[in-house]
């Protein structure tokens, strides 16, 4: 997973669902930077780990089942913006009761339904390619390439409505 981390801020990374077994995540990132980990409803800090600064690489272990569902949080101490690599693991999930988003399984054809739907949204709502990119891709790509990553590519889909 990749997140990118504004400066001087903090930030939901990921949501661990309740009833993940054996979670461990490693973050890895270029600036001073630290992980929070709290439960989602509440809010409320579920492990204190006072481990100040990401250097490198920091790891992150739950032994067991999360009794509930839980956030990742990280703090960019930073004056700068920078994106963080989060690797994670997990050896089960109980009382599993459906997928949860992002886990279903592949669909070409209702993939290939979607992106011809917003194909069509953008054709209608942008005078030309050129106009698109620079409301839609321009900004998610971070002016280094002519494409965007496939990590920021969320945020340019959630534009159709």
């Amino acid at each position: 997973v990749y997140y990118t981390m504004e400066p001087n801020s903090l930030g939901k990374a990921m949501e661990i669902p309740k009833g993940v077994e054996g979670f461990g995540v490693n973050a890895t990132c270029d600036v001073d930077a630290g992980m929070q980990l709290v439960e989602t409803a509440t809010e409320s800090e579920f492990i204190k780990y006072d481990s100040r600064r990401v250097n490198t690489v920091e790891m992150l272990t739950i032994p067991g089942a999360t009794p509930a569902a839980l956030d990742l949080n990280l703090r960019n101490f930073a004056g700068e913006q920078d994106t963080a690599v989060l690797s994670y693991r997990y050896t089960g999930i109980r009382d599993c009761l459906g997928s949860h988003l992002g886990c279903s399984i592949y669909d070409e054809e209702q993939a290939s339904e979607d992106v011809r739907e917003w194909s069509c949204w953008a054709r209608q709502r942008y005078a030309s390619p050129d106009e698109a990119w620079s409301a839609v891709g321009a900004p998610e790509a971070l002016g280094l390439t002519n494409s965007i990553p496939w990590h920021h590519f969320e945020s340019t889909w959630t534009q159709w409505p």
